[in-house]
């Protein structure tokens, strides 16, 4: 697309995922011009309420039933499945690593008892967790998250999932590379 500020795009840290995978360009700054950050969202480990009281309470039942439990996912490439994976490999609970299409299906499976948790955006479940349904039982954040200032962060819980280094999950606006600095700084400005 043209480089002339018509054209901007919403992107999502997801896009890093897929680049490490050769799906799309590893060339972001060629390719795009970042305009502002649209919000970081925490990504939450959720659970049927009743179902755990704490992050620990999981990983000690998943390791009692190793490759049975299931942890839903709402991508395939995001910090979610990244920090699972790094959290299956340091606890040995083997924990099967479902992706869904969506987070509200991520939902449906913790709710209708298909998955045991599910770690995704906290916005994926937010409306359930305010409602009683669900209980957040860590973020995988360096420090616990404003919204939830209660909620342990998986690290304080004893689980070192940020050795690939802190992954955050951002939702950001681009434009196509090359935007003249001046259309740059209005955009910026009004985004």
């Amino acid at each position: 697309s043209k480089a002339d500020g018509y054209t901007v795009g919403f992107m999502t840290s997801t896009y890093l995922g897929l680049a490490a995978q050769g799906t799309v360009s590893s060339d972001f700054e060629s390719d795009f011009e970042s305009l502002c950050l649209v919000m970081e969202d925490p990504i939450a480990i959720v659970c049927k309420t009743g179902r755990y009281e704490t992050l620990d309470d999981f990983i000690e039942d998943a390791k009692s039933r190793k490759g049975e439990s299931i942890i839903a996912l709402s991508n395939t490439f995001g910090t979610g499945p990244t920090y699972c994976t790094l959290l299956n490999e340091q606890t040995g609970m083997d924990a099967e690593l479902i992706c869904y299409d969506s987070g509200s299906r991520c939902v449906t499976e913790v709710l209708g008892d298909h998955a045991e948790v599910s770690c995704s955006n906290y916005t994926d479940f937010v409306d359930q967790i305010a409602a009683g349904e669900m209980t957040c039982l860590a973020v995988c954040m360096e420090e616990r998250a404003e919204l939830l200032p209660d909620v342990p962060t998986v690290n304080e819980c004893g689980y070192d999932i940020f050795s690939l280094g802190y992954l955050s999950q951002m939702s950001f606006m681009v434009a196509p590379a090359g935007l003249d600095p001046e259309i740059k700084e209005k955009l910026c400005k009004k985004l």
